[in-house]
């Protein structure tokens, strides 16, 4: 007999923002998703500048990330406390001894409908 353990609530009727992290020259792979707390998928039209700001927003760290080496504080100065947290947040390299951080390889924006069917746009 298997004893099956509940890991993840149900996504139906949700929408994320799927982050792909990557390290090296593409060598290593850190996805991250990010939920769009109290947006139904089926109510986003709703709410497109909430979402499209918070896009707006990765766009920035994907360029920040793009840069050589970019530091903290100039990140703040430059850009405030959102972006540099993050910067901050963003997971660090470890074909580079963890020394710097990933590069934003893609966003992409993934909702599940009340069938839990996926769909996804590239942004």
């Amino acid at each position: 007999m298997f004893k099956f353990s509940k890991v993840e609530e149900s996504r139906a009727n949700k929408i994320f923002l799927q982050l792909d992290f990557a390290g090296g020259d593409a060598d290593s792979d850190h996805p991250e998703s990010e939920e769009f707390v109290g947006i139904k998928f089926s109510e986003y039209q709703n709410h497109l500048p909430q979402i499209q700001a918070r896009i707006d927003q990765y766009k920035i760290l994907k360029q920040i990330l793009g840069q050589h080496n970019p530091k903290y504080e100039q990140i703040k100065d430059k850009y405030g406390d959102e972006i540099a947290n993050l910067f901050d947040n963003t997971p660090n390299d470890p074909q580079a001894d963890y020394q710097f951080k990933c590069y934003l390889s893609s966003i992409i924006l993934i909702g599940y409908d009340e069938q839990c069917n996926k769909y996804q746009a590239y942004v």
